[in-house]
């Protein structure tokens, strides 16, 4: 987490690779997918989805706060537990999956 609301990727060694602009409240929780290609940031109130490079690809707001992040193995989705035993689901849009010869890409979500 980061109280000044910032949230960095660092090198092997410690440099500082990517610094991000100040967010709305302190980082509470990072987590990055099995394959490496992108993390969720977790805030006060909001999931930031970002890329490899640290740029916010999507963004979840709630009334919610403190969020611990868990990825599935495949990286399709990510739940989201926080301090009141609440969870939320997040599907990963563009995730995709092979199976007996087929390909699916997730394009969009339903309720």
């Amino acid at each position: 987490g980061s109280e000044d609301g910032r949230y960095r990727i660092f090198d092997a060694f410690g440099a500082i690779l990517l610094e991000s602009s100040p967010q709305m409240s302190a980082i509470t929780s990072v987590s990055w997918s099995p394959k490496g290609d992108k993390f969720m940031v977790g805030l006060m109130g909001s999931l930031l989805l970002c890329n490899e490079y640290g740029q916010v690809q999507s963004k979840f707001s709630s009334n919610e706060g403190n969020y611990q992040l868990q990825w599935t193995a495949d990286a399709s989705r990510v739940l989201g537990l926080h301090g009141d035993g609440g969870i939320i689901q997040a599907n990963v849009v563009g995730s995709e999956k092979e199976w007996n010869g087929f390909k699916i890409r997730q394009i969009g979500c339903c309720l």
